[in-house]
């Protein structure tokens, strides 16, 4: 039994230099970030601002990878199809990473397989038409719908399962309303369309290039989907300001995740170098010009607690509207 101990005891000595080595030295080598998104829209763009100042806290390049499609789900399948070491990362909007494997048959993950390494920002919904409607609020919406031979209106989303789907169906549920659904791979593609009026209607998160589109009248602005009017757009009401639909209060956040095979050590390095920073005035001043919030600072345990909790909070959502892979 003695020879026994001492043989474990010199295998837990060799190995914990090991650990403490890989821990002292990542990052060593270029990390990816996965955006399941296409270049050019709002997510996107957010983890764009991110790339430079992460580098310069990581010491090394960081790449963004954009692989749209299956709401999401293709990227982040492909970073779990690579090795847990934390050189693979995802930046995805945490509803759609949560909601994609309950509507879309082909998503093969759990969202309990990832790890939230650290949220970025917040921001809410808009509810848009192209500028061939001057509707000025819900309710001139909802008139027009009800209104005795007036054709059917289609909504663009981010696809099945997707967060704009989720909010989409939320709002035709209160609404007692229909739209023919339209799918894209991504917010970046369907602003030409609703530009075009290829598409009537969309939720766009107030990011990006939103608040710009709404000002040049690009496209029509008819409600924020919040408890409260918007700095950045007072005069465009909340969707709670009608007479029918109340309490409809949706945001979108994103963060950076991880396998949740990646080590502690490597979880926490790559947390602190992401807080640095977004806690800096070009990063908050980035998200307070998109018409967001940023998250208080959160240490790897309180993060994980904070998805596992909003992973509770979507599925139940899903199942109230009856969600089911497709």
């Amino acid at each position: 039994m003695n020879k026994l101990l001492f043989q474990l005891a010199c295998a837990v000595a060799l190995l914990v230099p090991a650990l403490s080595a890989s821990a002292q030295t990542y990052p060593s080598k270029l990390v990816t970030i996965r955006v399941p998104f296409p270049a050019g829209g709002p997510t996107d763009a957010g983890f764009r601002q991110l790339q430079p100042g992460l580098q310069a806290q990581l010491g090394q390049t960081v790449v963004i990878d954009n692989l749209p499609g299956a709401g999401g789900s293709i990227g982040v399948m492909k970073a779990l199809s690579l090795p847990a070491d934390g050189y693979n990362v995802v930046g995805h909007t945490a509803s759609d990473l949560i909601l994609a494997p309950l509507a879309v048959a082909t998503a093969k993950y759990e969202p309990g397989q990832l790890r939230l390494v650290s949220p970025l920002g917040v921001t809410d919904f808009v509810l848009v038409s192209s500028a061939n409607f001057s509707f000025k609020s819900v309710d001139d919406l909802l008139a027009h719908i009800k209104r005795p031979g007036s054709k059917e209106l289609s909504i663009g989303h981010w696809g099945r399962g997707s967060t704009t789907h989720i909010v989409g169906a939320d709002f035709q549920n209160r609404g007692n309303v229909r739209f023919l659904e339209v799918p894209y791979k991504g917010v970046a593609p369907i602003i030409p369309d609703l530009i075009g009026g290829q598409v009537d209607l969309t939720f766009l998160p107030l990011s990006g290039p939103t608040v710009g589109l709404i000002k040049s009248g690009k496209v029509n602005a008819i409600g924020v989907s919040a408890a409260q009017r918007v700095a950045s757009l007072p005069d465009v009401p909340t969707l709670n300001e009608g007479k029918v639909i109340k309490g409809f209060d949706h945001q979108i956040w994103t963060g950076v995740f991880v396998d949740r095979k990646v080590g502690s050590a490597e979880v926490t390095r790559l947390a602190q170098a992401i807080n640095a920073v977004t806690r800096s005035p070009e990063f908050t001043k980035f998200v307070a010009d998109q018409s967001g919030r940023i998250f208080d600072p959160m240490t790897p345990a309180q993060a994980d607690e904070f998805f596992k909790a909003e992973t509770k909070r979507l599925t139940d959502i899903a199942r109230l509207i009856k969600l089911q892979p497709e």
